[in-house]
């Protein structure tokens, strides 16, 4: 352990040989991804280790574990993996070091005291020992940027007012030293109370006074005498003439009001309008046809008088093998099947194309691969179905019909006639006439042995 001129000051840098572990980080996991690991959550499970994982596990590790021994190593101990007890002591050395008079100094990291006035407010100074400010009555407050702390009645440059009261305080900021309404001349309305939903008025350098009440009346106005009343000819009949129109008050004299500029037989075209077309002005009293109006639902009335796209408009397109889009479904229908899983197995992968609906369909070639399998007599399998039309049935019945049997080629069958089929048995056994058991119809081969 290297040597210490006094405890806090005039320290020389001691030893650290704790060093940050992958510092080049060349196999390890970003931070984003460590934060998100399941592995880091949940600890380590069996199974081959995450290398990159593992890496920033150490260098995160090693960093904090190297940090600790640069603050004891600049404190002017040795931070050393040599002996535990050796580390242990030099870290509480480092972490609670201590002036000659044992305060810790603030450069060290302490007050600089060993006591603090009761409900002080603390102040910094420097490197000096923290200054403790005793509270008293009035506002804190200091005079000059990093000044001492003071208490007391906030001046005006600070904020405040300067005074200890309300009236003094209007006095001083020149709303009149009064404690009443503050007047009308000083920014006030001079009322202490208002009438409840009264119009407001003016009067003079006089509190201001309450004018006509709000009510629920739907048929007055408030006139210019400051009255409720219902205005009289509110009614009024409007006649049309050339170049003109006349208005008449109830039980009122009537008025002409001209047109300009005048417009000649009122408005007027050449001919009837066409259905289906925007009307237009064509000069001052004609109207034509303008565009058609048609069923599409992507063209806009543009400034021209045509119908157009407006730039920027996005139009999805129909997918193609050189354009991504949108297609159709050949249903809206759910589907209630689960998806298969999905597989890399050869020669099952199948291109999706459209068909002329613009629907997206696959098209699998599928084939009966099961040729060739022979079934012996009453060993097909159950629920095998051999078909009807040029299946293995209609075989066995041609057979049956060209050995002119009537009832086709069954187990069952046991009527037998001419040309048809017999049943042939071969064997070494005597048979002798009579003593032998022999199925109707059967034809039987003695051979020697």
């Amino acid at each position: 352990m290297s040597a210490r001129a006094s405890e806090g000051y005039d320290i020389m840098p001691g030893n650290n040989n704790f060093y940050v572990f992958d510092e080049n980080e060349n196999n390890i996991m970003s931070v984003a991804d460590y934060q998100t690991s399941s592995t880091r959550s949940n600890g380590v499970v069996s199974g081959i280790a995450d290398s990159q994982l593992h890496n920033r596990l150490y260098k995160q590790l090693s960093m904090m574990v190297t940090a600790l021994g640069q603050i004891i190593a600049d404190s002017g101990l040795d931070a050393s993996d040599g002996s535990l007890s050796d580390l242990v002591s030099a870290l509480k050395s480092t972490l609670v070091t201590k002036s000659s008079s044992g305060v810790t100094p603030v450069d060290q990291g302490g007050t600089g005291a060993s006591s603090f006035t009761s409900n002080a407010v603390l102040t910094g100074n420097g490197t000096s020992s923290i200054v403790a400010k005793a509270t008293a009555d009035g506002a804190a407050y200091a005079t000059t940027a990093n000044g001492p702390l003071q208490f007391g009645t906030l001046p005006a440059a600070q904020g405040g007012t300067g005074q200890t009261s309300l009236q003094a305080a209007r006095n001083a900021m020149g709303l009149g030293n009064t404690t009443g309404a503050l007047p009308v001349e000083n920014g006030g309305t001079g009322q202490t109370t208002l009438t409840a939903n009264a119009l407001l008025k003016g009067n003079g350098t006089s509190g201001v006074a309450a004018g006509p009440v709000l009510g629920s009346s739907t048929t007055t106005y408030l006139r210019n005498d400051g009255q409720w009343v219902a205005p009289a000819n509110t009614t009024y009949t409007f006649t049309g003439g050339t170049n003109k129109f006349t208005v008449t008050p109830a039980g009122g004299t009537a008025t002409d009001v001209a047109i300009t500029p005048s417009i000649t037989n009122n408005i007027t075209g050449s001919g009837t309008r066409t259905s289906g077309y925007i009307a237009k002005f064509s000069g001052q009293n004609t109207i034509t046809n303008g565009p058609a109006i048609g069923t599409s639902t992507t063209t806009f009335l543009r400034n021209d008088g045509s119908w157009a796209t407006p730039a920027g408009t996005y139009s999805l397109p129909t997918m193609s093998t050189s354009t991504r889009g949108g297609a159709k479904l050949a249903s809206d229908t759910a589907q209630s099947v689960a998806a298969n899983t999905v597989s890399s197995t050869a020669s099952r992968t199948y291109a999706i194309q459209k068909n002329s609906s613009e629907q997206l369909v696959v098209n699998v070639p599928w084939t009966d691969t099961i040729t060739g399998t022979t079934y012996n007599a009453g060993s097909a399998p159950a629920n095998t179905n051999f078909g009807t039309n040029g299946s293995i049935k209609n075989v066995y019945d041609s057979i049956g019909t060209k050995l002119n049997r009537t009832d086709n080629l069954t187990a069952s069958n046991t009527s037998y006639t001419t040309y048809m089929a017999r049943s042939i048995a071969a064997g070494t056994t005597d048979m002798t006439d009579g003593s032998s058991t022999l199925t109707s119809g059967a034809i039987y081969l003695y051979y020697e042995a």
